[in-house]
């Protein structure tokens, strides 16, 4: 159930984290990267002792790593391959 709720949390600041880059991207004349507000996000999230993000490392090569290398594997150019 811990696991669950970790990534319900972890999800839940993602989609903050979009919403707030498209926010700025709206209001500001020039554009910010998106993974720099979500690096800033996470920075901030940290400030707050009672939001405490406890990542085995089995959590994250399943919920991060496995993602990662198979969206790197999709789009690798087949001729590469060989």
């Amino acid at each position: 159930m811990e696991t669950v709720s970790l990534t319900l949390q972890l999800l839940f600041a993602v989609v903050l984290s979009d919403l707030l880059a498209r926010a700025l991207a709206s209001a500001l004349p020039f554009t910010i990267p998106k993974p720099l507000i979500q690096v800033a996000f996470g920075a901030v999230m940290c400030l707050f002792p009672s939001l405490v993000f406890r990542l085995e490392p089995e959590v994250f090569f399943l919920l991060l790593l496995a993602p990662l290398l198979f969206l790197d594997g999709w789009r690798m150019p087949a001729e590469e391959l060989l």
